[in-house]
Formats: structure tokens, sequence, C-alpha cells
């Protein structure tokens, strides 16, 4: 295997793991905030802690030391980055939700139909998230200019 397969299998590795994280605590938010803000509105926050736990994992294991941006600028561009790849999970998530609500499925428990709609939410965009991560965020170059100039 060669030194850049060899790294980018960690990478993906590292970046799997951070996931990981991120989706339990997506999950566990989700499943909290859900009584007091609905299955909608309970994500935003969720989600939004999820990829703060997310960017720290990934900053300080899966990419370390590939970044040579400001750590505000790099958050700002993750969360950006993460944001686009959110909005497919978001709209995944949503359409589960809306699907697995009809009563034909009635006999699905609450907390499975949470569980169900993050995990296809979170397939969805993951991919995406991973090259973000890899291309835009923790790199060398200046991808987010406007950002940092601001």
């Amino acid at each position: 295997m060669s030194n850049t397969s060899g790294t980018l299998k960690k990478e993906l590795i590292r970046f799997a793991l951070a996931g990981s994280c991120g989706f339990i605590t997506d999950l566990v938010l989700t499943t909290l905030l859900k009584p007091y803000l609905g299955y909608y509105i309970a994500r935003i926050p969720a989600f939004l802690t999820a990829v703060t736990v997310t960017w720290l994992i990934n900053r300080t294991l899966t990419f370390k030391g590939k970044s040579n941006k400001h750590i505000l600028v790099e958050y700002a561009c993750y969360l950006g980055a993460m944001l686009i790849g959110g909005t497919v999970n978001y709209a995944v998530y949503a359409l589960c939700i809306s699907i697995l609500q009809k009563n034909h499925y009635s006999f699905i428990p609450d907390k499975h139909i949470i569980f169900i709609s993050i995990v296809a939410g979170t397939a969805a965009g993951t991919v995406l998230n991973f090259l973000a991560s890899k291309y835009l965020i923790f790199n060398k170059k200046e991808q987010c200019e406007a950002i940092e100039k601001q």
C-alpha cells in the first residue's frame, strides 16, 4: 500500500470515528430535545452541537497539522461546509420523519423513528462532508479567504 493510500485510509477511519461521536451526540440530543421542540426543531441544536464535536475531533486527530487557518476561521469554514452536507442530511431526515409518522407505520416506536431518520440523513451527508473536510477545510491552501479577510 502506498503512503498516500495509507494516509487516506487512516483519515477515513479517523473521520468515521469522529462521525460516530457526532452521530451519537446528534441522536442523544435530538431524542432529549424532541419532547420540548418536536422532531424538526430538535434536530437543529443537536446537529450544530454534533458539528462542533466532529470539528474538534477532526482538527485534533483526523487532519492534525494540515490546516494553517486561524482556529475561528477554520471553525467557520468547517461549519459552512458541514451545513452543505447538513442540508442534505436534514432533508433526508425530515423526509423519513414525515413518511414514518404516517398511520400505517404507527407500530414503530418514537425513538426508532428518530434513529432510523438520523441514520438515513447521516448516510446521505457523510461523503459530502468528508470531501469538504479533506479538500476545503483541513489543508494548507487558503480556501476560506473571504472569511479570513473579514
